[in-house]
């Protein structure tokens, strides 16, 4: 199969239908999704499929995290913004977060919070593949309490057409 194309990517399109394929696990989990896009985000040149599953990526992760957590509220925060050049998406979730001796180790292949059964411990690291390919930035935001938050930072334009 060849790569996909780049092509312009309407993020908040993009991050609206990762919503809706996932809304039937938000649902049966009890979860409340805060979406918060901003309006008028300028269109992104990238690989539409490859951004997708990143997102569902993350969205995922965020949906696990809050089913092994009893706590009440299970929040999912998504929000995307303009800054500069860039598209910053912040996912939040109100699970248990990430401790802070393994925060170094996520997006490495294989690396699981979750125990050998339930994952390979290669969403992150694929995650980590796609933002690259990009030209992008994945990160854990290590200041946010009550939970997790991931921001994904992507060039509008990638370097190649500058």
């Amino acid at each position: 199969v060849p790569p996909e194309a780049p092509m312009p990517v309407n993020i908040n399109q993009l991050l609206r239908e990762v919503l809706e394929l996932c809304t039937p696990r938000l649902l049966a989990g009890g979860m409340v999704v805060d979406w918060r896009p901003t309006a008028m985000l300028p269109a992104l040149i990238g690989r539409e499929g490859r951004l997708r599953a990143l997102f569902k990526q993350l969205v995922d992760n965020a949906v696990d995290a809050m089913e092994d957590n009893r706590l009440k509220v299970r929040e999912l925060r998504i929000a995307t913004a303009r800054q500069g050049e860039d598209i910053l998406v912040t996912i939040d979730d109100s699970g248990p977060g990430i401790p802070q001796e393994l925060r170094f180790k996520i997006f490495e292949p294989f690396f699981s919070t979750r125990g050998a059964q339930k994952r390979t411990g290669l969403g992150l690291a694929l995650a980590q593949e796609v933002v690259n390919e990009h030209r992008g930035m994945i990160c854990l935001d290590p200041d946010y309490e009550g939970g997790c938050r991931l921001r994904v930072l992507l060039p509008v334009k990638s370097h190649d057409e500058s």
